[in-house]
């Protein structure tokens, strides 16, 4: 027995489910969500997954992810700001400071 349905007699996906919403060990959790992305990468892990209450998105590797566009992002001038503001970051509340 191997891949999914040994994970299930297990019972590892559920625990590693209680560790990504759970543990207050960052790496423990990052590390739980990798674990639950690899498992939601075959469409039985997506319906496992499911069942326990976690969405996932299925995409082929060659897929590009969808992004907004620099012109869409720019057209918003608020969003120029925000994004200008977040790029400067420290820098600003430092020279603010002066």
């Amino acid at each position: 027995m191997y891949g999914l349905p040994l994970l299930d007699k297990q019972e590892v996906i559920p625990s590693l489910v209680n560790i990504a919403e759970r543990s207050p060990v960052l790496t423990l959790r990052g590390t739980a969500f990798y674990a639950l992305g690899l498992i939601a990468s075959t469409q039985a892990g997506v319906q496992r997954l499911a069942e326990l209450g976690w969405r996932s998105v299925m995409n082929h590797r060659s897929e590009e992810w969808p992004v907004l566009s620099d012109q869409l992002i720019y057209s918003d001038p608020d969003a120029v700001r925000e994004i200008r503001s977040a790029s400067q970051g420290s820098s600003v509340s430092q020279n603010s400071q002066k």
